[in-house]
């Protein structure tokens, strides 16, 4: 007489073919997304290395002069009769600036002595590409860019689901859970992928749902939604904030001190220029507390007049914490080190969908062995 099995281990034996079905289903996309992201938390590392004459200068002992930077930015951009839209300021002193100008173009400059030294289309070089292909997979234009990322946070929700499902399978049953968890050695090679499949999962599980967490906020308003439910607590948006003033950049040297006077003890990092006669000088600050810029500084161009500021260190905990995700996505806090610990992080999603395949494949293997000897 057949005896059915247990409702626990049905349960369970459900949630594991799911698990293999999402593993083999997702594949191609998991891959994409943890190599890339793994690429993108030592990218710019590793492109300053490989092309050191395009990212890096020469540090000189004094600090650069922006409005000199600026007058000879200017000069240039007026000769080739077009417009600086942004400037990217690097606190590193052996880094080069970069400027995106209104036709498409970015020029790395030297801080020093304001030299070009390279000029090529913006997001054309290689951080940029793997950027373009973890967050939009290459896509550029409407509507498509916006399903890509719908697409690529369905990805992220994905392994989320997968990394739950795993925990779950390597804590059940609780008696024999730590057991299961401990190193020890294996005389099989198909022992030790399932012992460190098993044991990174269980272990690198709540830092993996938070990176995938932030990902998907960047895609999803409903992640703000639920950060701001349980903090009581609203988002500020300061960015989408746009004062209207008769601006231009005839008087930016006087707008540059009036923001610095407004924001003393901020860094700046970020220029953003107006391209039309109404829109506003705006400038980006890193406050101390912030592990990224959010501060902002908006002045009129045209008499230097400061219009609006924004500091995000005193904003709200919604606030604070959202402007966080970009900084604990990217493990960009706390230095090299945490670089490199989200370096393996982010790889370690691309080890699960492998190594579970495998221990998948092997399974069968061996069943059908059995049937064959029967």
């Amino acid at each position: 007489m057949h005896q059915s099995s247990p409702p626990k281990l049905l349960y369970k034996k459900r949630l594991q073919q799911w698990h293999i079905r999402l593993a083999l289903g997702a594949t191609v996309l998991i891959l994409l997304q943890s190599l890339s992201g793994a690429f993108l938390s030592v990218g710019k590392d590793l492109q300053q290395s490989l092309f050191p004459h395009r990212w890096t200068v020469i540090a000189m002992p004094t600090k650069p002069d922006l409005n000199a930077i600026l007058q000879q930015l200017h000069a240039e951009a007026n000769r080739k009769q077009i417009k600086i839209a942004k400037l990217y300021l690097e606190t590193d002193p052996q880094l080069a600036w970069q400027a995106h100008m209104n036709n498409g173009e970015q020029w790395n400059l030297n801080p020093y002595t304001g030299k070009i030294t390279d000029r090529f289309r913006t997001g054309s070089d290689l951080y940029s590409i793997v950027l373009q292909l973890h967050r939009w997979l290459l896509l550029n234009k409407e509507p498509a860019r916006s399903w890509a990322r719908h697409l690529t946070s369905l990805v992220a929700s994905v392994v989320i689901l997968q990394i739950s499902i795993g925990f779950f399978l390597g804590l059940t049953p609780r008696k024999s859970a730590l057991k299961r968890i401990k190193l020890k050695p294996h005389k099989t090679l198909t022992g030790a992928v399932a012992q460190w499949h098993l044991m990174l999962g269980v272990y690198a599980a709540p830092l993996l749902i938070l990176i995938a967490v932030c990902g998907i906020g960047f895609n999803w308003p409903v992640i703000g939604t639920l950060l701001e439910w349980s903090t009581a607590s609203t988002i500020e948006r300061p960015a989408k904030h746009r004062p209207i003033s008769v601006g231009g950049i005839q008087q930016w040297p006087l707008a540059l001190k009036n923001a610095q006077h407004a924001l003393p003890q901020g860094q700046l990092h970020r220029i953003y220029f107006p391209q039309q006669d109404n829109q506003p000088l705006r400038l980006r600050y890193q406050m101390p507390g912030e592990f990224h810029p959010y501060s902002y500084v908006w002045l009129d161009g045209g008499s230097g007049k400061l219009l609006d500021l924004y500091d995000a260190s005193a904003a709200p905990l919604a606030t604070r914490l959202w402007n966080f995700k970009y900084s604990f996505h990217t493990g960009n806090f706390y230095g090299l080190s945490v670089r490199l610990a989200w370096l393996l992080l982010s790889l370690l999603p691309s080890f699960f969908t492998l190594s579970g395949l495998w221990l998948w494949w092997m399974k069968r293997k061996k069943l059908r062995l059995k049937k064959r000897t029967r």
